[in-house]
């Protein structure tokens, strides 16, 4: 018995090593499982939040406000109606901010990192490692000022001391006391940002008298166990929209991440959920090409079994040969899966830029658990092969009707898969092409956009003498530059600036009561700079402190209908609220990118510099020169501008579009191999087919049947078997069609020109192969009676 394992296995190796079928099935199917696995890797440890040292997050949800054009917080008095429908739940806030501090009066200053949050330590299970959450956790009104360390920040700053409680702290040239250290595994409450403080939100305003009490870039999250989402919010919207008069557009939404804006959050899930929709309609497809070709080579095994049995050969020999290939061949098909596996991270990198930071681990339990699932089909497709596919041996022997319909009924379901899948596919390309080709508001060519380390601190701010004005002054009169501007957000700089803004009538210019609007100061030349198009009006001048100009979004949400001429904004300040003159609407620019939505947006001009600004310059110079000058222009300024670099914004551009065009490329890629191993299954199978037939075709000539008669017989059972097979796979579509709608921009879903061309396309190169190859196979039908 051992002697016959290992021949038999020695036979399979020889017969795997020349067989370029199995190793192209096998590769077909393992880049899609690759891609699959990849990707629910990322997914799950994108929605993890071990950073947070949470071990009950089924105890905590983000939640925001969304309008269709921007995801902002939830406002506190509709924490409070939440609460009074359910007092199991409560609202939490968290901010992020950088502040100076210092560690006595005698030290020098420093900046740290500081998370502001409401508190639910207890309720989340985050275990302290020295100290404890109490004053912590939601303090009262006039509570002193408290503070946790974390677990970084006590080895670096008190080298682990334990009697660090009880410390004061100078935050802000505020005292705080400290009354705990986070745990270890604590890194922050937010992604990508590392905690050295933490203080309760309720006590922002005393760290920081000067801030909004509700900023756009604060994340709340409910805290308490809610069982059923959907369940949860469509009620509460109602309500909030009936009592509490919310805008009709603007509902609360859930967001499965912790700590992640959720505008970049649902962007990123977005991309992997279009990238798993195609990795599944290619494993789809890949899965029923290896079955496809697992069949014919199975009929090729049943015809080498009959010839053993002839030979001598018992039922155990046999039933061992068969463990032994279904064994193998899964073994094999494992073994290319972890060879391409970490190929798939690096596609996965170049999709997905923002998430290289993560460490997709390679799971061996996993591919133990796909070796089993695939052992034990194999096994079952196998029984099933030898149960219900006849086959015969000899001279004589020609493809029976059982196995003619098995090779229709894969080629069929094979076809019809493949003319839905390359029909989406090319949904998304055109959709991804319309997005890379959309306006983004400005444009990017010989643009350079200088940023510095500007000095923080008060005693170095900048004087009136040095002003954003004097600046730009100074700036003009380099003969290499062409034009220049400042902007405290330029366009995909991923940085934010939020004012409060009202309507002449009260109404907040957001979706909430507190929340800030976007604004952006900028210098009068700006808009031309950039190639911004001003759709009405005009840019605003130097020293015009209440005039404005908003973006397209923000004009035709609060004023459609409304002159120019009649368009004012109040800004809230300290002293009341001051009237603003809208002076023009400019196109909206996508400073987050082209798949985000544009927010509205209000423009003032700049009044002196605060630290925060950016240099836009226009020049054909190369950067290298233009640095050499914009720093000898900057020495004359009695402010000291540090650490100057200059970055294309061009290359901005192609860093925001580069996932998309990658995404782009995976989608060709995609439809291309659907459509080639389409077409080469299809070939191979009928070649085989017409090759067994090769007896039954010949004799049907010679007794006087035409070619074009032949070739119906086959062509009468394809598309007999076609149809039903496109009937199913045409149902499933339509069930499920209107999820595409996420992943489509400016793209119908029926495309009526697509749909025949892709049907035109894949059916007449079915029928072509089938005719050439009866042809071919009719063509030599003597020596087949012969």
């Amino acid at each position: 018995m051992r002697h016959l394992i290992i021949d038999l296995t020695f036979n399979w190796l020889k017969y795997a090593k020349t067989n370029i079928k199995l190793w192209l099935s096998c590769l077909l199917l393992s880049i899609p499982l690759c891609l699959i696995l990849n990707t629910s890797n990322i997914h799950s440890q994108y929605l993890s939040a071990d950073y947070t040292a949470i071990n009950n997050s089924q105890a905590i949800k983000q939640i925001y406000l969304n309008d269709s054009q921007t995801d902002l917080p939830v406002d506190g008095y509709i924490f409070d109606e939440i609460t009074l429908l359910h007092n199991n739940l409560t609202g939490i806030f968290e901010r992020s901010i950088e502040l100076s501090f210092k560690r006595s009066v005698n030290h020098e200053s420093e900046t740290a990192k500081v998370n502001f949050i409401s508190g639910g330590y207890e309720e989340l299970g985050i275990i302290p490692t020295v100290g404890s959450y109490e004053q912590l956790d939601f303090p009262k009104q006039g509570s002193a000022l408290s503070a946790a360390i974390s677990y970084s920040f006590w080895q670096t700053h008190f080298e682990g001391a334990a009697n660090v409680l009880g410390k004061q702290l100078i935050v802000n040239k505020k005292s705080i006391n400290i009354v705990a250290v986070m745990p270890e595994a604590f890194t922050s409450f937010r992604r990508n940002y590392k905690s050295d403080l933490i203080i309760p939100y309720d006590q922002l305003k005393q760290v920081l008298p000067q801030e909004s009490s509700l900023t756009p870039d604060t994340f709340t999250y409910i805290l308490g166990n809610i069982k059923n989402e959907a369940a949860f919010l469509k009620p509460l919207n109602k309500h909030l929209q009936t009592e509490m008069f919310i805008f009709d557009n603007t509902e609360l939404k859930f967001s499965n991440g912790i700590g992640i804006n959720p505008t970049h959050f649902n962007k990123v899930v977005k991309r992997l959920n279009l990238l798993q929709l195609l990795y599944y309609i290619l494993l789809t497809f890949s899965f029923i090409a290896f079955c496809a070709f697992y069949c014919a080579e199975s009929i090729k095994k049943q015809q080498e079994e009959a010839i053993r049995k002839l030979c001598g050969a018992n039922t155990t020999h046999i039933f061992i040969q068969q463990i032994i290939d279904i064994t193998l061949t899964s073994l094999l098909l494992i073994i290319v899966i972890c060879a391409l596996y970490p190929l798939s991270n690096h596609i996965s990198t170049l999709l997905l830029p923002s998430l290289k930071q993560l460490s997709i681990a390679f799971s061996s339990s996993k591919f133990v658990i796909f070796y089993g699932s695939i052992t034990i089909f194999l096994f079952m497709l196998n029984y099933l092969q030898r149960k219900w596919i006849t086959t015969s041996i000899g001279r004589g022997q020609s493809a029976t009707i059982s196995e003619k319909i098995q090779v229709f009924s894969l080629l069929s379901l094979l076809t019809s898969l493949a003319i839905t899948s390359v029909y989406i596919s090319s949904l998304v390309i055109f959709s991804q092409i319309n997005l890379n080709n959309k306006n983004m508001g400005f444009v990017a060519d010989n643009i350079l956009i200088a940023s510095f380390s500007f000095p923080q601190s008060s005693s170095e701010a900048f004087n009136a003498n040095n002003s954003a004005q004097q600046l730009m002054q100074q700036l003009n009169s380099i003969s290499i530059v062409d034009e220049v501007s400042l902007s405290s957000v330029p366009p995909l700089s991923k940085r934010s600036g939020f004012s409060k803004w009202y309507t002449v009538t009260g109404q907040a210019i957001s979706s909430g009561k507190s929340a800030s609007t976007a604004s952006h100061r900028i210098s009068p030349q700006y808009f031309k700079t950039i190639g911004a198009k001003l759709i009405s009006g005009k840019s605003m001048q130097w020293q015009q402190y209440q005039k404005v100009v908003v973006n397209k979004a923000l004009w035709e949400q609060y004023f459609e209908g409304t002159e120019l001429s009649q368009a004012y904004l109040l800004a809230q300040f300290n002293t009341g609220k001051i009237k603003h003159k809208v002076v023009g609407v400019v196109n909206n620019i996508y400073n987050e990118g082209a798949d985000t939505p544009a927010q509205p947006i209000v423009y003032s001009v700049i009044s002196a510099l605060t630290g925060f600004e950016t240099i836009i310059i226009k020049t054909n110079t190369p950067i290298k020169h233009v640095e050499n000058e914009l720093k000898k222009a900057l020495k004359t300024l009695s402010v000291s501008f540090n650490d100057l670099s200059l970055t294309p914004l061009s290359s901005l551009v192609k860093n925001e579009q580069a996932p998309r065009k990658a995404l782009l490329i995976i989608t060709i890629v995609c439809a291309i191999i659907l459509l080639l191993s389409a077409l080469l299954y299809n070939y191979s199978s009928i070649k085989q087919l017409t090759a067994k037939s090769s007896t039954e075709l010949a004799l049907r000539r010679a007794v006087g049947a035409r070619s074009y008669q032949i070739c119906y017989l086959f062509l009468r059972l394809f598309f007999i078997t076609f149809m039903v097979a496109h009937i199913i796979i045409i149902t499933v579509f339509f069930s499920q069609y209107e999820k595409l709608n996420d992943f489509l921009f400016k793209q119908p879903i029926f495309d009526l020109n697509t749909i025949i061309i892709v049907h035109l396309i894949i059916l007449l190169a079915v029928v072509f192969i089938i005719a050439i190859e009866i042809k071919k196979t009719l063509s030599n039908s003597w020596n087949n009676l012969t």
